[in-house]
């Protein structure tokens, strides 16, 4: 038998605000009653006998539990919303946290066992050739060299027009993939069923023939991505691997940081069954809790919430609704956004799927979905 109440809570930290949705199959009563527990973890809500509880993302102090008011309207959707003082237990932690803590930087990978690389570099991000351009006009440090002719070198991994080469023995790091020659790839090898000449041809596991990177003609390099990879943690020993929506979390929130834009055109990266997406980042960072229980889930959980829709620009997407226009306006500026075609799909089903998390009363705002995707925790990096 199905539960006749589901409860979500999140924690937007900008606003010291707790909030909490309840979705119930009736009316709330008299009989219905909310309660915050003595310590201030967990709310509980009762309605027709059932007693649902679920684990706050931060503690709120109180001295002991409490009764909550209710809205005097019956409804089946309810919204209690608790302001926090300043100095609530539990924000502390929660202010210290980093804005966006991604695994496996180069200097990581520097102090792991030695594995053929004996150079690892962190690449700035995706621009940093306009930037070059835009910092100095000859190559940096040679300007001392007899016969300088304003262009780098490809022994040191920029050449003329400020390309970036592969080089044996030394891997670029990005956010999200490495950069290594062809020799420095073992088990990889080219996608013999891939036969377009459209985009970058893709890279493949020898054992099961996962897609695990792509060709990076330009760079004369071969592109490993990170969300397919797994590397022994330092401290643990064992290895490790993460979810593909975290590192497109991160991506996000990189552009975010880098140019202050929140909405982006997603597409796929060879073309997609599924349409482009238009992506909202409507609150970058927040911790909820959902009494919707899931094996990959641990409550509380850090993520971004996010609103999307097929893009409005393409002729096979509806026209506009009045409320669309007026969302739109709030912002004129989007940036576009290409995902390798797995890691596009699994953004498309995972924030689908994460609508389950929501009450119903929550899962929409206006015509856009609403959808969570998962972020790192700093304590979850090894």
């Amino acid at each position: 038998m199905s539960s006749i109440l589901q409860l979500y809570v999140e924690l937007l930290l900008n606003i010291r605000t707790v909030t909490l949705f309840a979705s119930l199959k009736s009316e709330h009563t008299d009989t219905t009653k909310a309660e915050l527990s003595a310590d201030g973890e967990a709310i509980s809500l009762t309605h027709e006998g059932e007693t649902a509880t679920i684990r706050l993302p931060t503690r709120i102090s109180g001295g002991g539990s409490a009764t909550l008011t209710l809205p005097a309207t019956p409804s089946k959707d309810l919204t209690l919303r608790m302001q926090l003082q300043e100095k609530s237990p539990g924000l502390l932690k929660l202010n210290e946290r980093s804005e966006n803590a991604t695994p496996w930087s180069a200097g990581f990978l520097s102090d792991g066992e030695d594995g053929g690389i004996s150079r690892w570099m962190d690449l700035p991000n995706e621009n940093w050739a306009e930037m070059m351009d835009f910092w100095h006009c000859h190559k940096p440090d040679e300007h001392h060299l007899p016969d300088h002719k304003h262009e780098a070198g490809r022994d040191k991994g920029y050449a003329a027009a400020n390309k970036l080469f592969a080089k044996v023995g030394v891997g670029y790091v990005d956010l999200s993939y490495i950069l290594l020659t062809e020799v420095d790839c073992c088990g990889v090898q080219l996608n013999d069923r891939d036969i377009s000449h459209t985009h970058q041809q893709q890279l493949v596991c020898k054992q099961c023939t996962a897609t695990v990177g792509a060709v990076d003609e330009r760079a004369e390099g071969w592109r490993l991505f990170k969300w397919s990879m797994a590397v022994t943690g330092q401290s643990s020993g064992v290895m490790k691997s993460y979810s593909m929506p975290k590192w497109i979390s991160a991506q996000l929130l990189t552009l975010i940081e880098n140019q202050g834009i929140r909405k982006f055109t997603v597409r796929s990266e060879p073309i997609s069954a599924l349409p482009a997406t238009t992506l909202w980042v409507f609150s970058p960072d927040l911790s909820f809790s959902s009494s919707v229980d899931t094996d990959a889930r641990e409550d509380p959980t850090r993520a971004m919430k996010v609103l999307w829709q097929p893009d409005l620009n393409q002729p096979h997407s509806s026209e506009r609704t009045s409320g669309s226009q007026a969302l739109d306006s709030q912002s004129l500026s989007m940036e576009e956004l290409s995902l390798p075609k797995p890691a596009f799909e699994a953004l498309i089903d995972t924030l689908t799927k994460s609508a389950q998390w929501l009450p119903a009363s929550a899962r929409k705002f206006q015509d856009w979905n609403v959808g969570l995707l998962k972020r790192f925790e700093e304590n979850e990096i090894d």
